[in-house]
């Protein structure tokens, strides 16, 4: 036999094994087993998955469990919140008894509270911690929503959507006071002034936070007094480590829309409408009919429901060309159109960018960390321009910080931050208090509650129109008698424009120096230090109300087809600039600490004294508090 023909034989012989094997072990099987934690204890809802699988089954009260794989090469994975995750083959066993091990890492994880930071573990108020990489996660502009749905026990309201001006109102296990129920902001140990705590706090870049902590119960703010009672948000900024120099940066790119549009009537249904409530209101009064003369008749209906200004009839009645005539009976209808306010007001998909880079690293001696930030966003109202004047909203906003961890000798350090956040707003500038958002935007809906389907055409071949020309009783304006004709100017695309635009310019210093001394040669985790912090906010409010053409427009008598315009004239445009809510405070702190561990008791004591000074310079009845 030749050494080919036995290769050939033993490949066959083998091939052959694999086939009536293959069956045996492929076959499914049922296992079953306890789970217990480290002191033995049966750990329920603990889950237990086939490794690469969906198929998965978690433990009953008594850690029990019973799962069906799909053959002897399976990996079982056993997970739990807090244990460490264990993967144990199949092979031939049933049944298992499967110990998992708390993860010592977890427990180790310390969670910032007021002054100090403590093991997860020894935790005993009511605290939640959300981590930075959480925040980044969520594609949003600010801060507080970005808390929304990831800590428990924080709620919030949002009442706005506009770019610059969206944040949301947080509160801490509900509405806890009277009056003002906004919690307690913590920046890296310096306490957030309560009028302007927000600002700052949502002004930040999410990729500079390490970590934010929320103080929820009496045990865990009781150190900050009557301060607390709403809660307390202590945000911790990230911080340099021993290494070579990280470099990291992170970019990404979003689209905001509406997801749901209120849906208006059409210009036919409005009309059926308002027919039926003056019926009604006949009815309702006998012999009132005043109203008579707004019924829109037959015609009217017909040329609302086929969107054309004349019917057939009446085209073919004009003393015009005959081609003039088809081409009027094929034109979309200037007086009888049917417009969608809403859709043509905020139906914008509107774009959203951040980006970040940030440098960290250190010796011994000196760790740093410095970042730089870029927000932009755009609003999903329609941004429609016009000589100068703009109706959409934008924001842009700056970020950079530095923080330094400096040890001067081996047992006092000292570290330096420095931030700033700089904003811009730009939007309709239809309201006297920028940051007056029922005001602003009260315009914009009241004339698209107060306005028709077919109140006015927008802009039309380049011109802005504000109302319809003509009298009753010709081809111009054939509703002037059966609408208000002082309602023309009533559209919130001519209101947008007409009010110019404003923007809020917002710049906002926060420098702090803390210095650390370690007092062991006294004794051991005994430590004193102190805290000077100074924030310095401008914010300036510029309004510029351009003078623009606006425009009534008709149908000509001579052709039906052609639109003359009147109106167009132009003054001198307005500006004006003035600062708004402008502050600064001076913050200090001063204490000393300790804790042991005796066992498994910890002990620790804090003596601490802190002041605060808040001024507004250019408000004459704001006096420094």
């Amino acid at each position: 036999m030749t050494k080919s023909l036995k290769l050939f034989l033993l490949s066959g012989i083998m091939l052959l094994c694999g086939v009536i094997a293959s069956p045996l072990y492929g076959q499914s099987r049922t296992v079953s087993g306890v789970v217990s934690d480290d002191f033995g204890e049966p750990l329920f809802g603990a889950f237990v998955v086939e490794k690469g699988t969906t198929n998965g089954t978690s433990t009953d009260f008594d850690g029990r469990f019973e799962l069906t794989v799909a053959s002897s090469n399976s990996v079982l994975e056993f997970q739990f919140i807090g244990f460490k995750t264990q993967e144990i083959p199949v092979g031939n066993q049933t049944t298992f008894a499967v110990q998992m091990m708390t993860d010592a890492n977890l427990m180790e994880e310390v969670v910032v509270t007021a002054f100090a930071t403590q093991k997860k573990i020894n935790v005993t108020g009511a605290i939640s911690a959300v981590n930075g990489n959480e925040l980044v996660a969520a594609p949003v502009a600010n801060i507080s929503n970005a808390l929304l749905g990831n800590t428990p026990g924080v709620s919030g309201l949002q009442t706005s959507g506009e770019p610059g001006r969206n944040e949301a109102n947080i509160y801490v296990r509900g509405i806890s006071t009277y009056g003002e129920s906004t919690p307690l902001i913590i920046i890296d140990g310096v306490e957030q002034a309560s009028e302007q705590a927000f600002a700052a706090f949502n002004s930040m870049d999410a990729n500079e936070i390490a970590s934010i902590s929320v103080l929820k119960d009496a045990s865990s703010t009781a150190v900050y007094g009557v301060r607390g009672a709403n809660g307390v948000i202590i945000v911790t900024t990230k911080r340099g480590n021993v290494g070579k120099p990280t470099i990291s940066a992170s970019a990404n790119f979003g689209l905001t829309a509406a997801s749901q549009l209120q849906e208006g009537t059409t210009a036919y249904e409005y009309a059926l409408f308002r027919n039926e409530a003056i019926r009604n209101e006949q009815k309702s009064y006998a012999g009132y009919d005043g109203l008579s003369n707004n019924i829109f008749d037959e015609y009217d209906l017909w040329k609302f429901k086929n969107n054309r200004d004349f019917t057939p009839q009446e085209v073919d009645a004009m003393d015009i060309p005959e081609d003039q005539k088809e081409l009027l009976k094929n034109t979309p209808a200037l007086y009888y159109a049917s417009r969608n306010l809403y859709k043509e007001q905020f139906n914008r998909v509107a774009p959203q960018y951040q980006a970040n880079v940030n440098i960290s690293g250190g010796t011994d001696r000196v760790k740093y960390f410095v970042s730089f930030g870029y927000f932009r966003q755009e609003g999903i109202t329609n941004a429609v321009e016009y000589y100068g004047s703009e109706t959409g909203s934008v924001f842009n906003r700056y970020n950079f910080r530095s923080n330094f961890d400096i040890n001067i000798t081996d047992n006092l350090k000292i570290t330096i931050n420095s931030a700033g956040q700089f904003g811009e707003t730009t939007g309709p500038g239809n309201s006297a208090d920028p940051y007056d958002i029922s005001a602003r935007y009260k315009v914009i809906m009241q004339y698209i509650y107060d306005s028709n389907p077919f109140i006015s055409p927008g802009i039309v071949d380049g011109n802005l129109i504000r109302g319809f020309a003509g009298v009753s009783g010709t081809v111009q304006n054939p509703l002037s008698s059966k609408t208000n004709s002082s309602i023309g100017e009533q559209n919130a695309l001519y209101n947008l424009l007409i009010s110019g635009s404003g923007s809020i310019f917002n710049s906002l210093l926060d420098n702090s120096i803390k210095l650390e001394h370690t007092l062991d040669y006294i004794h051991p985790n005994l430590k004193a230090y102190a805290t000077v912090s100074y924030q310095d906010n401008y914010n300036r409010y510029v309004k510029f109300t351009p003078s623009i053409p606006s425009y009534t427009v008709q149908r000509s008598l001579a052709n039906p087809n052609e639109l003359e315009f009147f109106g167009g004239s132009m003054g001198a445009g307005s500006f004006s600039s003035y600062g708004y809510s402008n502050w600064n405070k001076l913050y200090m702190d001063a204490g000393a600490s300790w804790h042991e561990s005796y066992g498994k008791h910890n002990v620790s004591t804090l003596l601490l004294g802190k002041a605060s000074r808040y001024t507004m310079p250019g408000d004459s009845y704001h006096v420094p508090s």
